[in-house]
């Protein structure tokens, strides 16, 4: 418990609130009636709150469950890839930060006409993190195109564009 208590108070103290004043607005947003004494319980790790409410308190601090649970540092996968420029449905939701910034990299350096070969190259990360890029960006694990990425979708489309501009 001891994760979720300081989470808690440490999001409460982002706030810049008393357990009295969070609870109220708490209680009022979401329909509750929690008193001080629980939230005090909660940010003493003394209690946890039940599913439902834990999904309550992660939206009302906009951050996931598993952030206030302390499984993830993440603290809102949806927004950290919003603010990085990526749709949430591009690369799998449950992304860390490292892979977001790995993606924000492909995406750039494709952008400015790298080659995938020469985008592996730059990147001098882990041979997982490489894999990962390798595999949103449409490579299996034998490095070949997967022909439904979009990636590949992508080259096909310009390809085609340019023989059209051609013709």
């Amino acid at each position: 418990m001891g994760s979720f208590s300081k989470r808690i108070r440490s999001l409460r103290d982002e706030k810049k609130m008393t357990q009295g004043e969070l609870i109220n607005d708490f209680n009022h947003q979401y329909h509750r009636s929690y008193g001080v004494s629980t939230f005090s319980q909660y940010e003493n790790g003394k209690r946890i709150p039940e599913i439902d409410a834990l999904q309550d308190f992660a939206r009302y601090f906009n951050v996931s469950v598993s952030y206030l649970l302390g499984e993830s540092d993440v603290r809102n996968p949806d927004a950290e890839l919003a603010a990085a420029g990526i749709a949430a449905d591009d690369p799998p939701v449950q992304c860390s930060v490292d892979e977001i910034e790995i993606i924000k990299i492909v995406r750039e350096q494709r952008r400015a006409g790298a080659s995938l070969d020469d985008i592996i190259h730059k990147l001098t990360l882990a041979p997982e993190a490489v894999r990962i890029a390798g595999k949103w960006a449409g490579l299996d694990d034998d490095g070949r195109f997967i022909v439904g990425s979009a990636l590949v979708q992508e080259e096909r489309r310009l390809s085609r564009e340019k023989s059209a501009i051609r013709a």
